[in-house]
This record gives structure tokens, sequence and C-alpha cells, in this order.
């Protein structure tokens, strides 16, 4: 009896790999695969192997995640009666099944639930991991390189949850001892850091400590767990500087209360020290909120009586031009946090002032305020000389200045964008349109 002709010599099956699926005509290439399987009876298990893998290969291409499980489901099935009839015919190539279960888990991420997909992929796995030809290493390497891709897509939920079922496998199939375990324990620290905050911290150093067990050498997670032990330590450093600063600013309050108090006793120019030291106080306790990530406390107040106190302080080097229309414009708001990032942009002014060494007299601000409704616009105009063009499109980014390095500047503009746009709802921007010889910013803030 003649042997049957191998898929591969076939000049059919040459002509569908030709025609169609190199040239993406993916519904072509499973209707005519799927027409061979009918048409070929003498095909071989080997053979038939190969026909599902491409019709999967095709369903992959095509996000048709039903005919993929279908093709998925034969091709294992004919791989294992090929593996136990003629496995001579297998080779030691175990590329394919890889491939294929690669192409599984990608195709699953993007459309599975998280417990679907992690599901799917365990059913896949264990079917594969069955066959003593695969085995459970092989189905563990396929898992383990596409974990490294979800990581690297940014899929971290998906890596994550995949990497705990990994885990599980390796003990299941009692492979403790495959290789790239440590990677994986690295890996799952790396995504417990990425959660953020103290606990995801916690459960990465518990990663980092099992990846040690498996590899005390191991260099990424000896610098890792470093990195978290002294970050650790830094925090809790500054934990204890907030509840001490917090503790000083009270005992300074209460001080300054009681000198209030008798004020009507006291000479008028300490009177008029005590109100600075009041104003300074003040402005320590809003900036320690800040650093410490207070909610705002929101509250109404006018908006201009406010804006005045904070440019008296700069008045003898400023000649500020108001442009208001209404001094009766309210606001509700955080009049704390929006003294710090006025502060920042008029010290900004003062400062560009000051750098290219402008007369006193010759320095004007000018603060127009335009409201409406629901919005309040607060223009501030200088004559400083400008921001250079290239620094515009950054000048809000942390440590970008046009100060020089010897200023240690960088961050003023950078947290008045986060005081007034993270924190309250606003909008802080460069003018379209800046003047020839000065800098142009917009605040916009809502009413209320």
């Amino acid at each position: 009896m003649s042997q049957p002709v191998p898929i591969y010599r076939r000049e059919v099956y040459s002509t569908i790999i030709s025609q169609y699926f190199k040239q993406g005509a993916y519904h072509d290439a499973i209707e005519a695969f799927t027409e061979g399987l009918a048409q070929w009876p003498d095909l071989e298990s080997y053979d038939r192997c190969v026909i599902w893998m491409r019709i999967g290969n095709c369903a992959a291409e095509l996000q048709d995640i039903t005919r993929f499980r279908d093709a998925f489901d034969h091709y294992v099935d004919q791989l294992q009666a090929t593996a136990v009839a003629q496995p001579e015919q297998l080779g030691t190539n175990r590329h394919d099944p890889q491939n294929l279960l690669q192409q599984a888990i990608h195709l699953y991420q993007q459309h599975l639930t998280l417990t679907e997909f992690i599901a799917a992929v365990t059913a896949h796995a264990s079917t594969l991991a069955d066959i003593n030809w695969f085995g459970a290493e092989r189905a563990l390497e396929s898992i383990r390189l596409s974990l490294f891709t979800l990581r690297t897509d940014l899929h971290y939920d998906h890596a994550h949850a995949l990497a705990k079922r990994y885990l599980k496998l390796t003990d299941a199939w009692e492979q403790q001892a495959v290789a790239g375990i440590g990677a994986i324990y690295n890996l799952l620290a790396d995504l417990e850091y990425l959660r953020g905050g103290e606990e995801g911290e916690q459960e990465a150093l518990v990663w980092l400590e099992r990846s040690l067990e498996h590899d005390a050498t191991d260099r990424f997670a000896l610098h890792q767990r470093r990195f978290l032990q002294e970050r650790r330590v830094v925090q809790d450093q500054i934990r204890r500087f907030n509840h001490d600063t917090n503790t000083a600013i009270g005992s300074l309050n209460s001080a300054l209360q009681q000198i209030i108090l008798q004020q009507s006793q006291l000479p008028a120019p300490l009177i008029e020290t005590v109100e600075q030291m009041r104003g300074d106080l003040q402005r320590i306790q809003q900036v320690n909120r800040l650093v410490q990530n207070q909610q705002p406390r929101y509250h109404t107040f006018n908006l201009i009586e406010q804006l005045r106190r904070w440019l008296a302080p700069q008045q003898q080097v400023l000649q500020i031009v108001w442009q208001i229309s209404d001094d009766t414009i309210e606001i509700e708001s955080d009049s704390g946090y929006l003294a710090i990032a006025f502060s920042n942009l008029i010290q900004n002014v003062v400062d560009a002032y000051q750098r290219r060494a402008i007369d006193p007299n010759h320095r004007p601000l000018t603060l127009a305020v335009h409201s409406d409704t629901d919005r309040i616009r607060i223009d501030l105009i200088d004559a400083a000389g400008g921001i250079d063009s290239k620094l515009r499109p950054r000048i809000f980014e942390p440590y970008v200045s046009s100060k020089g390095v010897q200023k240690e500047t960088g961050l003023g503009l950078y947290q008045a964008r986060h005081v007034i746009e993270d924190l309250l709802d606003g909008e802080l921007k460069l003018a379209t349109e800046q003047p020839p010889q000065g800098a142009h910013f917009v605040v916009e803030l809502p009413r209320n």
C-alpha cells in the first residue's frame, strides 16, 4: 500500500499558503483548509495537526475566539494522536504548540474578562502539558514568554493574574525547579510596585524575598530590595518629620494667639512684627498641607481681596497694574492652596526682573480679572524679558527653568500648575500670544 502524501508536499496546500495565508486572506484560507480536511480522508494525524494549527493562526489574526478555540482543541487532539502513533514525525521542534499557546494568550487578553482569560489559558496549557512529547516544562515556558510581553504592553492586571497562576501550575505539575521561576518572582515584585502605595511596596518586598530564596545572587532582586527598603526608611522619616512639624506648628500657633490677645499692650513696631509672623506661619501651614497631599478645604471668599493680600509683600519691587471690573468677585475654593500657586507665579516674575537687573521702578505686573457665571480668568502679564520659545512647551515640567543651575529652581511653575489643575480643577497655561518682551500666564478657575 502506498504511503499518503505529506501535507507539505501537496500542491493544493502550498497554493492555500501562498495565495491566501501569506496574503492575509484569512477567511478564504480557513474555508480552503476546512474543505481540505473533508476532501483528504487519507491525511495522517500529523498532517491534520498542521492544518488545524493553520486554521488557529488564521482565527487569531481575525480575532475570532470561537473558531480559534475550536481549532486549538482539534489541534491538541491530533497532536496527542501523533505523539502516540507517530512520535517520529514530531521530531524535536516544539515551536508550533508554543506559538499557538502564545497566540491564545494574546487573543484572550484582548477579548475575555480576567477570570475567563485565566481559565482559558490554564485549560489550554494543561492539555498541552498532558502530552508527553511537549510536557509541563514547555507549557510553562510558553506562559513565561507571554508574561513579559503582557508586562511590556502594560497589561499589568493580566500579567499579575497569569504570573500567580503560573506559580500555582509549577506546584501542581511539580515543576518548582523550572528554569526562569526567579524571573517570575521578580516580575510579580515589579507589578506589585507599579500598583503603588505602601501595600504594593510591601508585597513587592515579599516577592523579592522569594526570588532571593530561589537565587541569593539575583542582581535584580538584590537591587530592588535595597531600593524599596531605603525608600521605606525615607517614607518613615517623612512621616516622623510631618508629625513633628504639625506639633511645632500647633505650639507656635498657640503661642502667637496668646500674644495677639495682648496686642493692645504692645508697641506699634512689635504689632507689625506679630502680623508678619502670623502671615509667615499661615504660609508654612499651607505648604505643610500641600506636602502632605491633603485634600483642598473649600470655602467662599472674595478673590480680589485675597489677590491684593498676596501681592502686598511685592509692592516695593513691582508696579502692579490692576484691571478689574468688579471688586466683589467671590469664589468657592481653597484660599491657602491658591496662595501657594499665586505666590509661585508672582515670585517667578520678581526673579525674572531681578535676574535681568531691571530697575525696580520699571517692573510692571498687570493683573486682569474677568468672570462669568461659571469661571474666573486671571491674566498675569509682565515685561521681564519673556520665556525662551524652546522652553515654552515644557515650562510646567519639574526642574525646567530659565534661571540657571545656581538658583536651584524649576519647581515653582510645576507646583503652581499642580495646585491649580490637579487640586482645584482649574487651568494654568501660557497665553497663545506672548508679549514681545515679557510673559503672559492665564489662570482659569471654577467659581464653585
